[in-house]
């Protein structure tokens, strides 16, 4: 503010103020009727209105994650049913290696 304030409030202060707070009042029912207008329901006049895409974007977030650790448990059961079927298959591998140089042996003494 220009020039000097002598720390005093006017009169007719709380008149000035009553007329600012109606005047507010008045704005706000016309940005209502104004945001009706356009569609937009009163319920959300005055409201940000990315807060509901927001929540639902966080919601669907929440979701993915929860998912996310059903498909990392998931992963890890077929993980540890793969290591038992592969120590299985080496069992396997050793067990048929072992026939083999046993028919070996056998097929040499045979023939021998």
């Amino acid at each position: 503010m220009e020039g000097k304030q002598t720390g005093k409030q006017p009169k007719d202060w709380t008149s000035v103020v009553d007329g600012v707070h109606q005047q507010l009042q008045v704005s706000l029912a016309e940005i209502d009727e104004r945001l009706v207008k356009n569609g937009i329901p009163k319920k959300s006049a005055g409201r940000d209105p990315f807060t509901e895409p927001l929540k639902r974007l966080a919601e669907r977030i929440d979701g993915l994650d929860r998912q996310t650790h059903k498909a990392q448990a998931f992963i890890a059961d077929i993980d540890r049913a793969l290591a038992a079927s592969e120590q299985l298959l080496r069992e396997q591998l050793e067990r048929s290696e072992s026939l083999r140089q046993k028919l070996a042996e056998w097929v040499n003494r045979a023939i021998g």
